[in-house]
């Protein structure tokens, strides 16, 4: 099995044209381009503070916007919710769109409609993050036991009434920590869109790289490096607290 691994991983290899002396000769290289970053220049940190905030903020409501988009959806795409074949897969369907247009791809397609700004990045992040949103709450509730259901469609409860009163009820707690993983990552993805115009502290990255101020993109950087850390650190402690 290892033999062919390695064989697998030299033929992509070729294909690729990955040469590895290339990326061995080019170190150095990397090294002297790397050192340029390394007095970062605060002198206008207020206004990185205030980007900054505009990214997290992008990503807060991005987040938002994601499990508004999702939540109808995700009862009709779960499978012992939505006895109707073709409505299940038309609610899988959307949800499969949502996930599989890029959010970067759409954030420059919502550019040339809304014009550079972080309601571009926001609704990106939303449309996008609702189909991995959607799709794991919708999985989650196909686990249920039958008997939860059955339960409350016993007492003449009506088919939104199982969903309510069971069905949330019992996937609560996935939902809060998927929530909070995608606000990571929405976070994460809203300093990226930043680079194409979308808003947020990414366009400062942008402008400083393009004009070759390599210690105000150091400055900038750091800051994402930190917010980063930061960020995956209250999300881990609050899915500790959930536990």
């Amino acid at each position: 099995m290892w033999l062919g691994l390695a064989a697998g991983y030299v033929a992509v290899a070729w294909w690729l044209k990955l040469d590895p002396g290339e990326l061995w000769a080019g170190m150095a290289a990397m090294g002297e381009y790397a050192g340029r970053f390394a007095r970062p220049d605060f002198s206008d940190g207020g206004r990185l503070l205030g980007r900054l905030g505009e990214t997290v903020l992008m990503g807060v409501w991005g987040t938002v916007l994601a499990v508004v988009l999702a939540m109808p959806v995700t009862w009709l795409a779960a499978a012992n919710l939505t006895p109707a074949r073709w409505v299940r897969a038309l609610a899988r369907e959307a949800l499969t769109f949502c996930r599989a247009v890029p959010d970067l791809l759409l954030a420059l397609l919502l550019l040339s409609a809304t014009g550079v700004g972080p309601l571009p990045g926001v609704l990106a992040l939303g449309i996008h993050s609702s189909g991995f949103f959607g799709k794991t709450v919708a999985d989650a509730m196909e686990r249920l036991p039958a008997g939860v259901l059955e339960g409350v469609a016993s007492t003449g409860a009506s088919r939104f009434q199982c969903v309510r009163f069971a069905a949330w009820p019992s996937v609560s707690r996935e939902i809060v920590g998927f929530g909070l993983y995608t606000l990571d990552r929405n976070v994460r993805t809203a300093m990226v869109l930043g680079v194409v115009g979308a808003g947020g502290i990414g366009v400062d990255l942008r402008e400083a790289m393009g004009s070759f101020r390599f210690e105000r993109a150091g400055a900038v950087l750091l800051l994402i490096l930190v917010t980063v850390v930061a960020v995956d650190a209250l999300s881990g402690w609050l899915r500790r607290r959930l536990d």
